[in-house]
């Protein structure tokens, strides 16, 4: 359990985008590890070094109105680190997984108002919770060097 403690530490509250009745806010914090990550595949020898898998659930999926924009917000790190978020729907009745939108980040990004890094990606989907779940799949990716990589939080509006 001590292997994956600082990354799941990095996961702190926050939000990706702007608050809307009819979106969804994710906290990092809410996101839990892949069996890959809880079983070893993160190590916390003065960084993080692999990669570290996380899936986040969506709450009030069904209250949400059709999306258009999924967004992340992080603190990229100090090195070749990256995340790798995806926005997923999958069939309640035939499990068929369909990736919406992706967001792959960089060592550079664009700051908002708070200070965090925000990278966004806009998609067209027909939004069905009654037929589909949703949820997003991050990775977190570090070449092993001190490290401050940090996903705040997911947003969709």
């Amino acid at each position: 359990m001590s292997r994956i403690a600082a990354i799941v530490v990095a996961f702190t509250c926050g939000l990706a985008g702007p608050v809307m009745a009819s979106g969804a806010d994710i906290q990092g914090a809410t996101c839990v590890p892949d069996r890959s990550t809880m079983y070893g595949a993160v190590t916390t020898n003065g960084g993080i070094s692999g990669s570290g898998n996380f899936y986040c659930n969506i709450p009030n999926a069904s209250q949400m109105t059709s999306p258009t924009t999924f967004s992340i917000s992080f603190d990229p790190g100090t090195g070749s680190e990256r995340i790798i978020a995806t926005y997923y729907k999958i069939g309640k009745t035939t499990g068929a997984l369909t990736a919406v939108a992706n967001i792959f980040t960089s060592s550079s990004c664009l700051k908002n108002l708070g200070g965090k890094c925000m990278a966004s990606a806009p998609f067209s989907d027909a939004f069905d919770p009654s037929s589909y779940r949703y949820f997003i799949a991050v990775t977190l990716q570090s070449a092993g060097n001190p490290s401050s990589l940090v996903l705040w939080g997911a947003s969709l509006y």
